[in-house]
């Protein structure tokens, strides 16, 4: 980490931290997620490399690089200034059904990628959406996403990951059975919450 000089803190959660940093070498701004290198971790942040090295659209965050230091892994991705939520509360909450098409074809373009590469992403909601400073949206956080290599029929997966009131139906009623077709569902959530400011299920629904 000698060569990254942190800025600030700009996410956290149980997975660790995510920091704005500088490279001191380029003088490029990246965005640093720190993660302990523990037995906590080991099937997702193998799973999330390793996905993101063959990573090459431009509506799929790619990764810099990925490296162990003093305990821990580090994973470093460009800095993007703010997420769809972040893009939301800057027009007040909500979107114009032209802005919010923009969005969300810009999403299944990366979906597109990501599903021609048998990759289903699991955890699609807005925070995982980012947007550059041209506003170029970028999905990102791949430590739930898996790969189907077989296309002629669903894997048989978790159900108990992702976000609920941005979950498909199939996984709410626990059928581990599903497809790359999840991802599309929480695509047209994202959609009713970004011209109708709330998502169609939210966290004080009964979803189930």
């Amino acid at each position: 980490m000698e060569r990254y000089q942190m800025l600030g803190i700009v996410g956290e959660g149980s997975f660790g931290v995510v920091a704005k940093c500088l490279n001191k070498t380029t003088g490029r701004t990246v965005a640093v997620k720190k993660l302990l290198d523990s037995k906590r971790y080991p099937v997702t942040v193998v799973r999330e490399i390793s996905l993101l090295h063959a990573f090459e659209n431009d509506h799929v965050m790619p990764m810099i690089e990925a490296f162990r230091h003093c305990g821990y892994i580090y994973i470093v991705f460009p800095y993007m200034r703010r997420n769809l939520y972040m893009y939301l509360e800057m027009n007040n909450g909500v979107l114009t059904m032209d802005e919010a098409k923009i969005c969300v074809y810009q999403v299944l373009k990366g979906l597109n990628y990501l599903h021609g590469r048998h990759v289903v992403h699991r955890d699609l909601k807005p925070e995982n959406i980012l947007l550059s400073a041209n506003d170029v949206i970028k999905i990102c956080d791949f430590g739930l996403s898996r790969l189907k290599w077989q296309t002629d029929r669903p894997l048989d997966m978790s159900t108990n990951v992702g976000t609920l009131w941005y979950q498909a139906p199939e996984m709410l009623m626990e059928n581990s059975n599903y497809d790359a077709m999840i991802d599309i569902w929480s695509v047209g959530i994202i959609f009713t919450e970004l011209v109708n400011t709330l998502p169609l299920v939210t966290q004080n629904s009964n979803a189930r």
